[in-house]
């Protein structure tokens, strides 16, 4: 559920979703795996109609070496709205890599369809991320680090009028720990 502040001169439009992904995959080897997934999303709106994004996708993960590994999923989303339909790719390339026993370092590209950002209904969202997390196992340091860039685009049901968005995102958090469960 996505609820949004009133701004004065600003419409938002709150939403409501739900979703559900199955799948089936296969390990090639002991380091590959390879199958399908579906995926079913229902994002309802205050203003405007119901969107409905089906998405059939290619999945699997490769660990790259001891400590790197690969997930991937490469599709295609048909979103449904008021009778009309679009399709888009879905993309998600993923890499983890744990640097050492007490941090890890992500990054990837992903493309995929969202509620939105509020400004409109349904998205089709593109963009890239970058984090780092180090945690102590016992007493110490914890800090996260995330970046992640998006380009949010509304899919086009015959009304080319949307608003496209772009974000950058930057934040971090940084803690001590005192204890095994005290945490600052």
């Amino acid at each position: 559920v996505y609820r949004y502040a009133e701004v004065p001169g600003t419409v938002f439009n709150n939403s409501t979703s739900a979703g559900a992904r199955g799948g089936w995959r296969y390990g090639l080897s002991e380091r590959s795996t390879l199958g399908f997934a579906v995926s079913f999303d229902w994002f309802a709106y205050d203003l405007g109609a119901d969107v409905v994004a089906e998405s059939l996708v290619l999945t699997g993960s490769h660990t790259l070496g001891r400590y790197t590994g690969l997930t991937y999923d490469a599709g295609v989303t048909r979103s449904t709205s008021d009778g009309l339909s679009t399709t888009s790719g879905t993309v998600l390339l993923s890499f983890e890599r744990e640097l050492r026993e007490d941090s890890d370092l992500s990054f990837g590209v992903r493309q995929f369809v969202t509620p939105g950002t509020g400004l409109q209904g349904a998205t089709s969202n593109s963009g890239t991320w970058i984090s780092y997390t180090q945690s102590s196992p016992r007493n110490g340091l914890d800090c996260r680090l995330l970046g992640a860039y998006w380009y949010n685009r509304e899919p086009q049901f015959g009304d080319p009028s949307g608003k496209d968005t772009e974000t950058l995102n930057l934040a971090g958090s940084l803690g001590w720990r005192f204890h095994r469960f005290l945490p600052l």
